[in-house]
């Protein structure tokens, strides 16, 4: 028992949490939509492009459907992260739209005129017909007269996705092997019988 106690105390202590975290969700811009799934390295806070580890975000809007994929999905789209605008808490993966900067993804690279989804501050990735300031944008096509994109002015800040299904951390996994191997240990134990036989 001595043995069981000791392993799961040094599992517990030495856990650590989980690096990676992917943030899940839909975007609505005007008349198209964004589907995010973004990979950081766990970071809390400030975001800056080397906390962003992978991306799959599919644009959809008038001319149809386009999939950029970060660096471990495929690799088809450039990031391009500026200012302090993106952060992220435990759960949520934000964009500050009264900072500054922008986040854009780009295929086939940044400042390619590629298909792009965007978020910007003071910063523009996008300026046809005059659009700048704080918004949001995307594009499915090669772009960008002022009717190829779909565009909307934000303001505030606003959750883009959330951790979704979050794995258990290994201090989590541990203290629960640690539970069974107990109960087990507990089930396994027999208890001395003892049997009287009396003849009458």
């Amino acid at each position: 028992m001595k043995k069981l106690l000791l392993a799961s105390t040094a599992a517990f202590v030495m856990a650590t949490s989980a690096n990676a975290a992917t943030f899940v969700g839909s975007r609505t811009v005007a008349g198209g939509t964004a589907d995010l799934s973004i990979t950081t390295d766990g970071t809390v806070g400030t975001l800056g492009s080397a906390n962003i580890l992978d991306w799959t975000i599919t644009v959809t809007d008038s001319f149809g459907s386009f999939t950029l994929f970060g660096p471990l999905s495929g690799g088809n789209s450039g990031l391009l992260l500026t200012g302090s605008g993106l952060s992220a808490t435990a759960t949520d993966l934000l964009y500050d739209f009264g900072s500054n900067g922008l986040a854009l993804f780009q295929s086939p690279g940044t400042g390619s005129g590629g298909p792009f989804y965007c978020v910007q501050s003071s910063s523009n990735c996008f300026d046809s017909g005059g659009f700048l300031g704080p918004a949001e944008a995307l594009s499915s096509i090669a772009c960008c007269d002022a009717g190829d994109q779909e565009r909307m002015a934000i303001r505030g800040s606003v959750v883009l996705a959330s951790v979704r299904n979050a794995v258990p951390e290994p201090g989590t996994w541990a203290m629960m092997i640690a539970g069974f191997g107990l109960v087990g240990g507990a089930m396994r134990r027999r208890r001395k019988v003892n049997v009287k036989v009396s003849y009458a």
